[in-house]
């Protein structure tokens, strides 16, 4: 499942406040330096249209090494599918079907399947921050407008800044808050208000699109086992080219 939302279009520069930049340095300061990262991604997504509504959730156990070492997999306790780069191959396997795929590295972290499938939330979003070389860069693009809404927010018993953020997508605005911890920089939460982007629908029902993406367990520059990144196929497990329900897909009229 994918939450890329389409191409951003410029905007002009926007006025930030202060103290948002001031958020925005220790945000910088935070990931640009940031080497190994681990964390458990947990991302809840509320949709309604009219009278069709769904609700999901997803929580995924990220690691990664710069510049292309990446391991997600599901961290409910259910199995799910694995992906992981040692930075000199690349493997996928889904347990439903016991199968894996081996294929190239990727080239960086922000070319990894994991990154850009959106199973690790949506472009732009917290995940893709955390490697950025300049993460502040990714929070202004499209900026239409920002504000410091509280600096006494409490996340998890950690204070925290809130800010809010309008941006240009598709020519529409869409709002984004941030939660920025007050004594490391860390961002904590980013909640995504699209419902601008939603097509128009049936107003006697809800017009919603929220996507939650929350960070837990987080740990920067800590040293990762040496076989963090390295795959070791399961009992019985079979390495394919495609896996057996692409085929069937394929076969479908």
């Amino acid at each position: 499942m994918a939450f890329v939302l389409g191409t951003m279009q410029n905007a002009p520069a926007a006025q930030i406040p202060k103290k948002v930049l001031h958020y925005f340095s220790m945000v910088d300061q935070t990931y640009s330096n940031a080497e190994t990262y681990e964390a458990v991604v947990n991302l809840s997504i509320e949709l309604a249209l009219g009278e069709r509504e769904s609700k999901s959730t997803l929580s995924t156990r990220l690691t990664w090494k710069k510049p292309n070492m990446i391991l997600a997999h599901n961290a409910s306790g259910t199995s799910g599918t694995v992906m992981v780069s040692n930075g000199k191959k690349y493997v996928k396997y889904v347990p439903n079907v016991n199968e894996y795929i081996i294929s190239p590295p990727p080239a960086n972290l922000q070319d990894s399947e994991p990154m850009q499938s959106g199973v690790l939330g949506q472009l732009g979003g917290l995940t893709n921050i955390t490697i950025s070389d300049k993460p502040s860069d990714n929070l202004k693009e499209n900026l239409v407008k920002a504000s410091l809404k509280s600096e006494s927010e409490t996340i998890r018993g950690i204070a925290c800044a809130h800010i809010q953020l309008v941006k240009n997508l598709r020519n529409k605005e869409v709002v984004i808050d941030l939660f920025v911890e007050k004594n490391t920089g860390r961002i904590t939460r980013m909640i995504f208000d699209n419902k601008a982007l939603l097509p128009p629908g049936d107003n006697q029902g809800k017009h919603m699109f929220t996507l939650v993406e929350e960070h837990d367990n987080v740990k920067i520059n800590s040293a990762l086992p040496p076989d963090v990144f390295e795959f070791s196929a399961p009992r019985g497990a079979i390495k394919v080219d495609n896996f057996s329900f692409q085929k069937k897909i394929k076969k479908l009229p």
